[in-house]
């Protein structure tokens, strides 16, 4: 699925795409909005394959189009994508980026379509990366690929050959870690919240306190 193959292009082509409004617009036509929803069932299947390349690099959060370590604003990925050409593209025949879109359209349209507003602010933010790279030169560059979620269970048993001396002062590197961050807790409409924030993240870190240990401040669950 390279990205001349990504079916978001397939999309695009068929129906006369080439800017992230008119492609929200087009959703409202039952037959386009069934078609994304059809290539999109394919799109999280081949998301998931094997990339199959002699010169191919594996982009990592930093600068993986994602906006999930980052920010997520067109400007910021923006700027991403020069870093990507700049630093990375004199080198390697191709860049395996996040499909951010893929899984979540076919498996969860549902649930983002319960909320127009919202809706459209995702698409907006998730058809601009593919749009831009297409716009700039870059698409044929780019591979897309889900990256699958991190297993908190037992993930000290899969450390890497070579990197246990690293993991072994993971605590360590923890606490210098949260030494320099900003962490603070506010409560809003009766709901518990926290931000955290360090001089490596780019943008907030944010989340709800876990109900059963609110008071302690502790065991935070992470939220996007």
């Amino acid at each position: 699925m390279g990205g001349s193959h990504f079916w978001l292009y397939d999309w695009f082509d068929e129906h006369d795409l080439d800017d992230v409004d008119g492609a929200i617009s087009a959703l409202s036509s039952k037959s386009v909005l069934q078609d994304f929803r059809e290539k999109s069932w394919m799109g999280d299947e081949d998301g998931q394959a094997p990339v199959l390349s002699d010169n191919a690099v594996f982009a990592g959060r930093g600068i993986d189009l994602s906006g999930r370590l980052h920010c997520s604003h067109p400007e910021c990925l923006a700027k991403e994508v020069d870093e990507l050409f700049s630093r990375v593209w004199h080198y390697f025949d191709e860049i395996v980026v996040e499909d951010t879109i893929s899984h979540s359209v076919a498996a969860h349209w549902d649930e983002l379509n319960a909320d127009e507003a919202e809706r459209d602010g995702w698409l907006a933010e998730h058809l601009w990366v593919p749009l831009h790279l297409r716009q700039v030169g870059g698409a044929d560059l780019v591979r897309f690929r889900q990256k699958p979620p991190v297993n908190p269970v037992g993930w000290r048993d899969r450390v890497p050959a070579g990197l246990e001396p690293a993991f072994d002062r993971l605590d360590e590197f923890v606490e210098l870690f949260v030494d320099e961050a900003v962490f603070e807790n506010h409560v809003r409409d009766g709901v518990e919240t926290w931000t955290f924030n360090h001089p490596l993240l780019q943008h907030t870190a944010w989340g709800h306190l876990t109900p059963d240990l609110a008071d302690a401040g502790s065991d935070l669950e992470m939220r996007r």
